[in-house]
């Protein structure tokens, strides 16, 4: 048989060589050849959108800190700092603080939770030893630490509710 010289024949590739199957060659080779792209870097010290536009250069400083850059545009960086937050005083004029006491916020125990602190605290009072030895009682199997704290919270949760006006089971 004589071959057409005017069109070529199609050219296998290697992967079909290499397998019987036509599939690809061998997973490990394709996974080898992968190229992994970095992400690039953050700008650290990227211009905010508060900063007036014009003035980047002026007002911002690339080598400058977060701090530093703050600071040239009168931006207070840390709220809680001892010396930004004190009022300036003017001699002469006297000056009042008024310190307000900071309110504890107190979350009451859950009544599930209760619940099954109720039975322990009816049979061993303040025993949390006793209470972490009864299997029965103590469904959770609570340590005589996790006992103590939660023993603590219980009857402070039972106070408040007495003290606040709420009506509480008070089975002690």
């Amino acid at each position: 048989l004589e071959r057409n010289s005017e069109r070529p024949l199609p050219l296998r590739s290697s992967s079909q060589d290499s397998t019987k199957s036509g599939g690809m060659a061998n997973k490990r080779a394709r996974r080898a050849t992968k190229v992994r792209v970095k992400a690039k870097p953050k700008d650290r010290y990227h211009v905010p959108s508060f900063v007036p536009k014009g003035e980047e250069e002026k007002l911002w400083g690339r080598k400058s800190t977060l701090r530093q850059n703050y600071a040239k545009l009168n931006i207070v960086s840390d709220v809680n700092d001892a010396d930004l937050a004190a009022p300036p005083v003017h001699e002469g004029t006297p000056v009042e603080t008024v310190v307000q006491p900071k309110r504890e916020k107190f979350i009451p125990m859950p009544e599930g939770t209760r619940a099954e602190l109720r039975p322990l605290v009816r049979k061993y009072g303040d025993d949390t030893r006793k209470m972490a030895r009864d299997h029965k009682l103590n469904k959770w199997q609570r340590t005589v630490a996790q006992l103590d704290r939660q023993l603590e919270y219980y009857k402070r949760s039972l106070e408040y509710e007495a003290g606040t006006g709420t009506t509480a089971e008070d089975d002690e």
